[in-house]
């Protein structure tokens, strides 16, 4: 399989893809902005990943914000668990967490700047961050090995693989 900076590097040439299932997956080619302020400072292994792309859609149906979307998004969860009576709120502290992406359910994926590990917060039923142990560089390598459990992601990395030889 591809390495997965290779992988997300490649995808982001890419661009948009006609060829099913590229055409779902797909890295946005990288923008050079910078981290915003309002958000908890990244780690290396965060920032690495917008370097090499601006977000996108990956195996297991996950996306990635755009550096763009980071203050957005963030600021719209932490409004509404402000406003959440009963509120776990504080689940998510604005200056140690920040909100990637989300998961296939739609769950939000969070990186805690303190673990430098991601969380999936489950706002429906526990109002938790459910540690998932391992760092974005971690959970992006485990998605491009050929154990990981998405055969149409499988198929889209080895289509990858046959347009960039």
């Amino acid at each position: 399989m591809i390495e997965w900076r290779a992988g997300v590097r490649a995808l982001a040439v890419l661009g948009n893809d006609a060829e099913f299932p590229l055409l779902v997956f797909r890295a946005s080619p990288p923008t050079g902005t910078s981290w915003p302020t309002e958000l908890a400072q990244p780690s290396e292994g965060v920032w690495e990943f917008y370097r090499l792309c601006d977000g996108g859609y990956f195996g297991g149906h996950h996306r990635l914000l755009s550096v763009a979307e980071l203050v957005p998004e963030n600021r719209r969860w932490w409004q509404m668990l402000a406003e959440t009576p009963g509120s776990v709120g504080g689940a998510l502290e604005a200056n140690r967490h920040v909100v990637l992406g989300c998961d296939e359910c739609g769950f939000p994926l969070v990186w805690d700047q303190r673990t430098d590990c991601l969380a999936r917060f489950d706002y429906r039923d526990t109002g938790e961050l459910l540690p998932l142990n391992q760092t974005l560089e971690q959970f992006m390598a485990a998605m491009f090995q050929e154990s990981y459990p998405d055969d149409m992601w499988q198929e889209a990395l080895r289509q990858l693989q046959a347009k960039v030889k």
